[in-house]
């Protein structure tokens, strides 16, 4: 509670972080404040550091502080319910909370030509969820902005990106089960640097989907090829990106949401740690979400031995699932 305390006269908000007593439901806690604002202080902590960078600062500026009742209710007496797991659930759909993936969100332009969309737009977001920008080199129509692969790297390089994505989708209509149609997506991709311009692979990504329509099964087997080629695109430039892995670790036994803070400050302060966020508790156990940005499982065990002030042992480890369970020593 110091810390918490601390906190709250560093942010001249009096002292929303301490309770005011009373039950509130599931994935809801009662926080004493004198506005729905400055109630919801204690429940960002469990998702971000009390000192926010520029672009978390930005995207809370526009859509979460002009909606703060949304999340903090008044209760009486100067207490507000805060749903923080509502809360929690908004922020990483925002796109705030730190994610897996490539350091630093470098470009990657797609020059991708075909009749099938589906398969373009499955790969682009394949590579957002593993921390790339997609940079799409076609009109919204579907026409391609260049007539060759130069000139898509001229544009591609205007756009910053790093690397170029060049290639073709295609489909072919598959002998199926009687009443189903089976389809046949082929994805033929090239995958170029740009600085300099050097081939890195070629490859062609091929998936099949069923569906009651033609159309539905198409649309399933470009989505199911796209999705495949943006995985192994990631796996590619992995050697040259340095990727964060999400690791979980799991409190065994009864925390408390003020507990679970200070753990997660600590967290947040030590060497080769991204982020560290809270993702949910129930009565045996709550679960935390840990950004690494280099760290093993096992190291990360060994720090956190190293926080005596929380008297953690190790229960278990698991390095291939990057799993990690603690429970208190008197457990």
């Amino acid at each position: 509670m110091l810390l918490l305390g601390f906190w709250c006269l560093l942010q001249l908000s009096g002292c929303a972080g301490l309770r005011g007593g009373g039950q509130a439901g599931p994935e809801k806690e009662m926080v004493k404040a004198q506005e729905p604002c400055q109630a919801l202080k204690p429940a960002l902590e469990l998702y971000l550091p009390s000192v926010p960078g520029p672009a978390e600062a930005r995207a809370l500026e526009e859509k979460l502080y002009p909606h703060c009742g949304d999340y903090a209710r008044k209760a009486g007496g100067g207490i507000f319910e805060v749903s923080y797991g509502r809360l929690g659930r908004d922020l990483e759909r925002w796109g705030v909370l730190a994610r897996a993936g490539a350091v630093g969100s470098p470009k990657i332009a797609l020059w991708i030509q075909g009749a099938q969309p589906g398969a373009r737009e499955a790969l682009r977001l394949a590579l957002l969820e593993r921390g790339y920008q997609a940079v799409d080199l076609q009109d919204p129509d579907g026409s391609a902005r260049a007539s060759s692969r130069e000139g898509a790297e001229t544009l591609a390089r205007r756009a910053g990106a790093r690397w170029l994505v060049a290639g073709k989708s295609e489909s072919v209509r598959k002998d199926g089960l009687e009443g189903y149609f089976s389809w046949e997506a082929g994805l033929r991709l090239e995958v170029r640097s740009l600085e300099p311009s050097v081939p890195l692979k070629e490859w062609t990504e091929s998936a099949s989907a069923v569906d009651l329509t033609a159309e539905g099964a198409q649309e399933k087997a470009a989505a199911n090829a796209g999705e495949l080629a943006g995985g192994k695109l990631a796996a590619l430039l992995a050697e040259q990106v340095p990727e964060r892995r999400d690791m979980a670790v799991v409190v065994q036994g009864p925390a408390s949401l003020d507990k679970i803070r200070r753990f997660l400050e600590a967290l947040r302060a030590l060497p080769r740690v991204a982020s560290a966020r809270f993702e949910s508790r129930d009565a045996g156990q709550a679960r935390i979400m840990v950004l690494s940005g280099g760290a093993s499982v096992d190291e990360l065990a060994a720090a956190i031995l190293e926080l005596r002030q929380f008297h953690w042992s190790v229960r278990s480890l698991d390095s291939d699932y990057r799993i990690l369970e603690l429970s208190p020593e008197d457990y």
